[in-house]
């Protein structure tokens, strides 16, 4: 599916997928992001524990996947923002937590492997306290204007990137974007085929290809 969009990268998310999908990407051509599964929570009451863990699959993924050819970019985490923390976890979301152990898993990740480029996927546009100095040699954005921000309008998703571009000393990306899609799911007047957040029953697969169009 991905040579037949004509594209020739891939993130594979949120978590080493198996070595089959690399061998795949190898021999098809595709450039590849990884990451290990480092993703929402980074909270106050969080244990050295977790992140030793979480350095422990760093070093898994990247000794393990080496020889892959395919793979251009190692991924450090996933959405660490205020929304994926609360007390049920690690309490209360702590942004100099996650700066300070980006910045030590980001250390380990190039001591293992100097020549790939290590980064992190963000939701906020860098928007979060320190953001825009984090350890990293790219930034990854999820970016889901049109979708859960600002329905039924797809003219931001360029303008927040800029605004991303601004803020970061390197190459940026989009990881995510889109909107939900039903291919059973039709209107026949396209006046129809709207975003309705207080009725999420509704993915009109008219409103997917305005959404593209666009």
């Amino acid at each position: 599916m991905v040579k037949e969009l004509g594209a020739n990268f891939l993130r594979l998310a949120h978590y080493p997928h198996n070595d089959y999908a690399f061998r795949l990407c190898d021999s098809l051509g595709i450039i590849v992001q990884t990451e290990v599964p480092w993703v929402n929570v980074c909270g106050a009451k969080a244990k050295q524990l977790y992140f030793n863990n979480i350095q422990h699959q760093m070093k898994e993924m990247v000794t393990n996947l080496f020889n892959h050819p395919s793979i251009a970019f190692w991924g450090m985490w996933n959405e660490l923002d205020t929304w994926g923390n609360s007390n049920e976890f690690q309490g209360e979301f702590d942004p100099d937590k996650v700066l300070y152990q980006t910045k030590k898993l980001y250390k380990m990740a190039k001591h293992l492997d100097p020549y790939r480029f290590i980064g992190f996927t963000d939701d906020s546009r860098l928007a979060r306290e320190g953001y825009p100095m984090l350890a990293g040699d790219f930034c990854s954005q999820n970016i889901y204007f049109g979708w859960y921000y600002t329905p039924n309008d797809f003219s931001t998703i360029v303008s927040e990137m800029e605004k991303v571009k601004g803020k970061w000393k390197g190459p940026v990306n989009v990881s995510e974007y889109g909107v939900g899609n039903n291919p059973f799911c039709h209107v026949w007047d396209q006046d129809e085929a709207v975003r309705d957040q207080d009725n999420d029953s509704r993915h009109y697969e008219e409103y997917a290809n305005k959404f593209h169009e666009a």
